[in-house]
């Protein structure tokens, strides 16, 4: 079942399995991790840092994922935004 919004969870350490839903959010290691919103379970990794970097913005309570992100690794080949929590179908 595809997912709608994702949650976001400030963390030091992503937890071994992550829950759906969720968008962990590791500041000092400057990643975030979410589960595709497919509903494949394949864990998607977004660095916030470095040459291929996602830019995280918002608050504690909404966030904002730029560019898109796209699972072309996956058999899913989900392609989305994540705009104030919300997972947008592209």
């Amino acid at each position: 079942m595809k997912t709608l919004e994702l949650r976001p969870v400030y963390v030091e350490f992503v937890p071994d399995d992550p829950t759906e839903g969720v968008l962990y959010i590791s500041e000092e290691y400057q990643t975030a991790i979410h589960k595709c919103p497919c509903g494949c379970g394949s864990e998607v990794v977004t660095p916030l840092s470095g040459e291929h970097a996602w830019q995280l913005t918002g608050s504690a309570d909404a966030v904002t994922l730029r560019p898109s992100v796209g699972n072309w690794n996956c058999l899913c080949q989900s392609h989305y935004y994540v705009t104030a929590n919300k997972v947008e179908w592209l």
